[in-house]
This record gives C-alpha cells, sequence and structure tokens, in this order.
C-alpha cells in the first residue's frame, strides 16, 4: 500500500480511487464527510452495485463509487489507511469500505 500511494503522490493529477462497500449503499454526501479530511474532494461518482439488485444466495453485492481529489498527495493520503469507515446516512452507522487505486 506504501508503495502504490507513493506512486500516486508523484502523478500530476490525482486518478479517481475506486470504493466499495458491501454492506449498504453510500451516497455522495458521506463519502465527501469520509474522504474529506485527506484533501479537497473534485467529483464523487455513484457507480451501485454490479448486476443490479440483490445477490444469489442472499450475499452482499459491493456498492460502488469513484473519489476523485484535487491534488493526488491528497489521493495518496486516502490510500495509505488499511481501514476506511463510511456512515450511512439513514442509520448513521458506521461501514467499512475498501478503496484501491485501480
Amino acid at each position: 500500500r506504501h508503495a502504490a500511494a507513493a506512486a500516486l503522490a508523484a502523478l500530476p493529477v490525482a486518478p479517481p480511487l475506486l470504493v466499495e462497500c458491501r454492506q449498504a449503499e453510500m451516497s455522495e454526501p458521506s463519502l465527501r464527510a469520509a474522504f474529506g479530511p485527506f484533501g479537497e474532494v473534485r467529483q464523487v461518482t455513484l457507480l451501485g452495485p454490479p448486476g443490479g439488485d440483490g445477490a444469489p444466495g442472499g450475499k452482499e453485492r459491493p456498492w460502488r463509487a469513484t473519489v476523485q481529489f484535487s491534488q493526488s498527495s491528497a489521493a495518496a493520503r486516502a490510500l495509505g489507511p488499511t481501514a476506511l469507515y463510511v456512515t450511512g446516512d439513514a442509520d448513521g452507522v458506521k461501514r467499512r469500505v475498501y478503496v484501491s487505486a485501480d
């Protein structure tokens, strides 16, 4: 993770980070609140769950979004932690999210 964050910080433009939550849908305000401490969030794009609603066998599908920062150093800081949490708008419950630079 540290090597990926260092490479990300060296980029002239911050690429979007992929964010996944396997427990519930995410919202733009909740993502901005969770990632704002790392730097200015330029854009949030909600992608929803792949494959539509629900999942066979009752398994949860990941909800996906991309978060793009104004500076690559902010994206690197967001990629560094091994555990990040986004608070749900409806219930106020913190849910773990997974972040990658893919």
